[in-house]
């Protein structure tokens, strides 16, 4: 069984700024009804503030095997695996990765400073323009401004609660 990426935030060992760290759980476990521990894993995922990302069942009349992924807000994730844990018979492997993705999320957020800027200076030429092809070109680019800013938003939004 496999659970999907958590977000944490912890400090750096070397310093004192926050650290943004996806972290990935993977557990491999077996269990004695993969049907209704799948079910149990879903229904405490969302106990827990998380959700269903995937749930499949293979040969469920021979030997079955089953992979769910779920998405677990971060303070959770320690409750969660020892439930997860504890449904099982035996723990075949388990695995804990993560990726630090810290300077993604800050170069965003220089990149966000920056197109506010620019955004601001734009909102000032439109209020001096005169002529309507100026006022139509800078509204142009004030929209694909918003565009990026939004976009970028979004990405840290992902970032954050990947």
């Amino acid at each position: 069984m496999s659970f999907g990426s958590l977000v944490r935030k912890e400090a750096a060992p070397s310093a004192s700024e926050k650290r943004l760290v996806i972290k990935t759980s993977n557990l491999s476990l077996v269990v004695k009804d993969v049907q209704e521990i799948s079910r149990q894993i879903i229904k405490k995922s969302k106990e827990l503030g998380g959700f269903m990302v995937e749930n499949s069942l293979t040969k469920p009349e021979e030997s079955p095997f089953g992979t769910v992924v779920v998405r677990i807000p971060s303070e959770k994730t320690d409750e969660a695996l020892d439930y997860f844990r504890s449904l099982a018979l035996k723990i075949s492997s388990e695995r804990i990765l993560g990726q630090d993705v810290t300077d993604q999320y800050e170069d965003i957020e220089e990149k966000l400073v920056t197109l506010e800027k620019t955004k601001v200076k734009f909102e000032e030429i439109l209020t001096k323009a005169e002529k309507v092809n100026d006022v139509l070109q800078v509204q142009r680019e004030l929209i694909s401004l918003q565009q990026q800013i939004d976009n970028l938003k979004g990405r840290q939004k992902y970032l954050e609660k990947s």
